[in-house]
């Protein structure tokens, strides 16, 4: 007989497990004992009150009017030291939450310093890859150098080409070149890297696609496997 184990709950802090992250358990933490303290401020308060009550009764003999008045001192300072337990922690809640958005926003920023090195990185590979193209056009340097600028120059410019971080190389090089009025050889960048990686994962533009589909269907099947082929022998004499 197999008896099932149970995992044990994991320890929380009003609902954030203690496996969070330190920032998330710390606010959690301070929030809990922010509440502890203001429970503890409610009930000396009542304590205290309860006192004041008593001792400024009629009825009550000297001896329980310096009793409650000792007793009143040590709940009121108790009651004064947990406020400024609880000014303390709100500060300190407060300089957890600036941390955490100085920490948030220097992210932020850092992402997006990424994002514009990958960007600048990107559009220099697409000029670069437009230039090898009109060099194969017409082997003329000066024009392909000055078309490569240009294609760099209007992904600049030009917001038509959209995110370029988040489109398959391939699309962005055949509206580029569509644009600029050049007629890209697919058959031979269908053997650089960029392409090799869209058609792999099947984000290839439609003229790459195109091509290689072509290609595949131009080539001949190839053998069965696991079959044995049949060859007449010759007739015995």
């Amino acid at each position: 007989m197999t008896v099932a184990t149970q995992t044990p709950p994991q320890p929380t802090i009003t609902g954030v497990p203690v496996s969070a992250p330190a920032p998330d358990l710390a606010r959690a933490l301070l929030e809990r004992q922010l509440w502890v303290l203001g429970q503890l401020a409610e009930g000396g308060l009542e304590i205290a009150r309860a006192i004041e009550r008593r001792a400024t009764s009629d009825e009550s003999p000297d001896a329980v009017l310096d009793a409650a008045s000792l007793a009143y001192a040590r709940v009121s300072r108790a009651v004064r030291m947990t406020i400024l337990l609880q000014s303390k922690l709100i500060a300190d809640l407060q300089t957890l939450e600036v941390k955490g958005a100085q920490a948030a926003a220097q992210a932020n920023s850092l992402n997006g310093t990424q994002r514009v090195c990958r960007e600048h990185d990107q559009k220099r590979r697409i000029g670069r890859t437009v230039a090898r193209i009109a060099w194969a056009d017409d082997q003329d340097l000066n024009r392909a150098q000055r078309l490569g600028r240009e294609a760099v120059e209007r992904l600049e410019e030009d917001e038509l080409y959209g995110d370029i971080l988040n489109r398959p190389f391939s699309e962005i090089i055949a509206q580029i070149c569509e644009d600029m009025g050049l007629e890209p050889d697919w058959p031979k960048l269908a053997d650089e890297a960029w392409a090799k990686a869209d058609l792999n994962t099947g984000v290839a533009a439609a003229p790459l696609a195109a091509v290689m589909a072509k290609s595949a269907q131009a080539r001949p099947p190839p053998p069965s496997k696991g079959v044995a082929q049949f060859t007449p022998q010759a007739a015995s004499p």
